[in-house]
């Protein structure tokens, strides 16, 4: 389930593994166990060079889905062009994961 604001938002579309896991190798899950949360952001496009890590309420460009390592560190688990299709992916990879989702506000 992802929270925005005070609404719990729910899915039931269907995702594949190009949609689901798009920046992981052969498009197949991480080790989940290698991460204590999920985040969405926003990233840019800068003349070629993406700047991610950006407020998930910041227009961008595209989104992306992070696992956060227990280490403090991100991983792009897969990156998503609409914020609504953002937020029904990132409920089903919580869903597989197990684990919560926020919305990246640094």
């Amino acid at each position: 389930m992802v929270t925005k604001g005070d609404k719990a938002m729910t899915t039931t579309r269907y995702f594949d593994a190009r949609q689901l896991f798009n920046c992981m190798p052969n498009y197949t899950a991480p080790d989940w166990s290698q991460y204590s949360a999920l985040e969405i952001g926003a990233a840019f496009d800068n003349q070629g060079n993406t700047i991610g890590g950006q407020p998930f309420d910041a227009v961008g460009v595209f989104y992306s889905i992070y696992g956060r390592r227990w280490d403090g560190e991100a991983e792009v688990i897969t990156d998503i062009l609409v914020d609504g299709d953002a937020l029904a992916i990132a409920g089903r990879l919580s869903r597989l994961s197990g684990l919560q989702v926020s919305l990246y506000r640094p």
